[in-house]
């Protein structure tokens, strides 16, 4: 089975705010991105190389706003990993749409905004995991 290194295991930092404002660092650093036409124009051709970095990009979203929730709601772990997974979603459309508007971008691809949607699941997956893994077992009686 598959076990994560030891370092991933690191206790997390609990506080909503700062997960929030990691949120929006990350969201703005995502309009910034699309924004602007930062691809090399003269490195190797990889297919669906995009949807890859779409898809981390996403990842670490998904991370920072389900841990927010969880810190901040009283939220079930299921609603937390379906409202990360919806506000991924929009921020992925969202970001589709800026970047139709952007000059030189192409935007509104159907793979990007997946690869998005499924890095937010992921994000939020990873970090349901790190909360139960890290959570103090019960002592037993």
């Amino acid at each position: 089975m598959f076990k994560f290194p030891d370092w991933c295991y690191t206790k997390l930092p609990n506080s909503s705010r700062f997960w929030i404002f990691a949120w929006f660092v990350w969201f703005a650093t995502l309009w910034y991105l699309s924004s602007t036409n930062h691809a090399p124009k003269d490195g190797p051709n990889i297919p669906h190389l995009d949807k890859v970095v779409h898809f981390c990009y996403f990842m670490a979203g998904g991370f920072c706003f389900a841990n927010f929730l969880q810190l901040n709601t009283a939220f079930p772990w299921k609603k937390v990993i379906i409202a990360t997974l919806v506000i991924g979603s929009a921020v992925g459309m969202l970001d589709e749409y800026h970047q139709s508007t952007t000059l030189g971008r192409n935007g509104n691809d159907f793979g990007d905004w997946l690869a998005d949607t499924l890095g937010s699941l992921a994000g939020a997956l990873y970090c349901y995991y790190m909360w139960k893994r890290l959570k103090p077992a019960s002592p037993t009686v």
